[in-house]
């Protein structure tokens, strides 16, 4: 065991207490609290999310979860997708996806998961490939081989 040394102790509580007080200083603990009360409502019927809070530009918008076509990883971040736009959250997609209702909402690739009442078509392409298409929306969806087996039916 290394000696301790109260000079680097008291240097790391110091930057302890500098990281906690910058977390929430913009937030109100009202504004902690409200959200949290948010969250518990936003779940307590059928334990799946109602809405999702995410940021678009300044603003943060809270966006019903049946109006996100698709949603992407972005490394820490979840990128949603619904007709009027995009939206991001800081919510690892393996967590959102926990929330999501699987009748609803079905990964396709580790990076994706799409509505299934947004899907227009699924497409299988020379190979293995597989790629879905959207209602009004221009861009494909790749299907990874290890999710294609949900469309199987085809």
């Amino acid at each position: 065991m290394k000696p301790i040394r109260l000079s680097r102790v008291g240097k790391s509580i110091d930057q302890l207490k500098l990281s906690l007080s910058n977390r929430h200083a913009d937030e109100r603990p009202v504004d902690r609290a409200a959200k949290k009360v948010a969250t518990m409502l936003n779940r307590a019927q059928t334990g799946h999310l109602k809405f999702i809070q995410a940021s678009v530009g300044k603003q943060v918008r809270f966006i019903m979860v049946q109006e996100n076509l698709y949603l992407q990883s972005d490394n820490k971040y979840t990128n949603l997708v619904t007709a009027n736009g995009k939206a991001f959250i800081r919510t690892s997609i393996t967590e959102l996806e926990a929330d999501l209702n699987p009748d609803q909402f079905w990964r396709v690739h580790r990076f994706t998961i799409v509505n299934i009442r947004a899907v227009d078509n699924v497409v299988r392409e020379e190979g293995e490939k597989m790629t879905v298409r959207l209602r009004g929306k221009v861009e494909k969806l790749e299907v990874s081989g290890a999710h294609q087996t949900q469309f199987k039916w085809m």
